[in-house]
């Protein structure tokens, strides 16, 4: 009798931006957008952080002042999608709400990073995990915090520590109001 092999889960952690429009729409909707995927796909949202506000991180000290400021979050999934594929799937969302790559690191309507999955290290043309701006982004370290505080990072610190970190170098970061419900949480009690 011929065993049938499971696929693998992965346990990913997504970081998202926005900074054009309705930013907190626009993140909710990528988040429900996650939740939503087909083809064979599942994605499971686990876990969802506070949304945070900070500066427009640009290729140019000015883009600060230049550019609206960006709400971010980050989930925690659950997958079956090997990476490269979890990629298209993303940018599918991003496409959906209005993601326009015309201008590097400028303002947008979504943005999704995948920031970690599971303790894996890819360094592809496409693909770079853990994401290379982890450690030197408030924006990515406190929401990140809030759903995987313990989780140990490449630099051999907590994410926890990382936060305490980073928050006396440049504090330039508020949690807002906005909040962002969980697809996959809807009826369950």
């Amino acid at each position: 009798m011929q065993q049938q092999s499971r696929a693998r889960t992965y346990v990913v952690y997504l970081g998202l931006g926005s900074s054009l429009g309705d930013r907190a729409t626009n993140l909710q909707n990528a988040v429900n957008g996650m939740h939503n995927q087909s083809d064979g796909a599942c994605i499971a949202i686990e876990a969802v952080s506070q949304v945070y506000e900070s500066p427009h991180m640009g290729l140019a000290f000015t883009d600060s002042e230049t550019y609206p400021a960006h709400l971010n979050a980050v989930i925690r999934i659950s997958t079956n999608l090997e990476p490269e594929l979890l990629l298209n799937a993303i940018h599918n969302v991003e496409q959906l709400g209005g993601r326009e790559r015309t201008l590097h690191w400028g303002p947008r309507t979504i943005d999704i990073d995948i920031l970690l999955i599971d303790d894996m290290v890819i360094d592809t043309a496409r693909l770079t995990v853990p994401h290379p701006g982890i450690l030197h982004r408030p924006f990515v370290l406190l929401p990140l915090a809030d759903v995987a505080p313990k989780i140990w990072l490449a630099s051999g610190e907590t994410v926890e520590s990382a936060v305490q970190r980073i928050m006396t170098e440049r504090p330039i970061i508020r949690r807002t109001a906005d909040a962002i419900s969980n697809p996959g949480m809807a009826g369950r009690m």
